[in-house]
């Protein structure tokens, strides 16, 4: 993941309600993914142990955030054990194979929390983080990101 993949993250974070987070954490997710792909693709352990402890760290994220007073949690809970299992098999197995069938099950997955994040219309969850606006500036193809400045960021004394 880059420093830029990092930052674009950070802000959909900052900037969205509970649904909208979980969406994030997914992508989050798949961008490791594809960190575990390129380090199978140039067999190199020490990436590939790297990449996998973070996409496991980011489903473990996941586990730790289902609500189980919730019948959606008793089902949601062993998929996500699924996956990390996968993870380490890609990681003894150092197959691809094994990351495919965590990523079917991630896809679906999101794709089903995404729905979720349309029907969400509770509030940002982050109330003192600064409002990012985007727009074009006076330079062709330049986009300037606009924040609100508000004096109630971070925690409050």
């Amino acid at each position: 993941m880059t420093k830029e993949d990092i930052t674009y993250y950070t802000r959909r974070i900052t900037q969205g309600n509970k649904s909208d987070i979980i969406v994030v954490l997914y992508d989050i997710y798949f961008s490791y993914e594809e960190d575990v792909r390129a380090a199978l693709e140039k067999k190199d352990l020490t990436d590939l142990q790297l990449a996998i402890r973070r996409a496991n760290e980011v489903v473990e994220h996941l586990k730790l955030d289902l609500d189980f007073s919730y019948d959606i949690a008793r089902q949601l809970y062993p998929l996500y054990d699924y996956v990390q299992r996968c993870l380490s098999k890609a990681l003894y197995r150092q197959d691809a194979a094994e990351v495919d069938h965590a990523a079917a099950v991630m896809k679906e997955l999101r794709e089903a929390f995404i729905e979720v994040a349309k029907a969400d219309d509770s509030g940002r969850e982050m109330q003192n983080a600064e409002t990012v606006t985007a727009g074009y500036t006076y330079g062709p193809g330049s986009l300037s990101e606009v924040t609100d400045g508000g004096s109630n960021r971070g925690f409050f004394a």
